[in-house]
């Protein structure tokens, strides 16, 4: 059958992988109200700034009440500009990094939640011998992913604190995990001292 993305439990956002997603939810960059809205159903807040990350040289950027996306370097530049009420929408692909693909750390949100997620109906896989971590933050929502380590993953247990980790948690509030698959870690979700009131639905380790 059809390839389905990591949400696939999600009737909202479940789509095959083969139809591009644009042409059920429209394009963002010429129908940016409809598509805001979207976010704003499936989340259950009013959306502030949209962030995009791709891995094309043209992908990445903000649209902010419609405007053109401009450049953003990296993702940690993505992460370090978006606030509570924001929305990352990662496009599909494949994002490798030797270490860690995505580390939120030190973003504390009063208000609405920093959602982070993959693009509704693609394929968005983060691969890393520590795909992610969540770290002395609140009010943040990971929403999407497929999760995976690279290479051949052998257990590190010369300390307590070895082992490859699929999502890294500590010192965190409200930190929801959703819809996501973590696959080949020896720890697919790790906690240190303090990760309680952190909600995970949907959730296949």
């Amino acid at each position: 059958g059809d390839k389905m993305d990591a949400d696939d439990n999600d009737t909202l956002i479940n789509t095959p992988a083969t139809v591009h997603s644009d042409s059920r939810y429209g394009n963002p960059l010429t129908n940016f109200a409809g598509f805001k809205g979207l976010l704003t159903k499936k989340f259950g807040f009013t959306v502030g700034d949209v962030y995009f990350v791709s891995n094309s040289t043209t992908g990445s950027g903000q649209v902010n009440n419609g405007n053109s996306p401009y450049p953003i370097s990296s993702i940690d530049s993505v992460i370090n500009l978006a606030q509570g009420g924001d929305v990352i929408l990662f496009r599909e692909g494949v994002y490798y990094d030797s270490f860690s693909v995505l580390s939120i750390d030190n973003k504390v949100f009063s208000g609405n939640p920093l959602v982070v997620t993959a693009y509704p109906g693609e394929n968005v896989r983060l691969e890393a011998v520590y795909a992610t971590g969540v770290h002395n933050s609140s009010n943040i929502i990971l929403d999407g992913f497929v999760l995976t380590c690279t290479g051949q993953c052998p257990i590190d247990s010369g300390s307590f604190w070895g082992g490859f980790k699929g999502i890294d948690l500590d010192l965190n509030d409200k930190v929801i995990i959703q819809n996501m698959e973590i696959t080949r870690f020896q720890w697919g979700v790790h906690g240190g001292f303090d990760w309680g009131n952190t909600t995970f639905r949907k959730v296949v380790v």
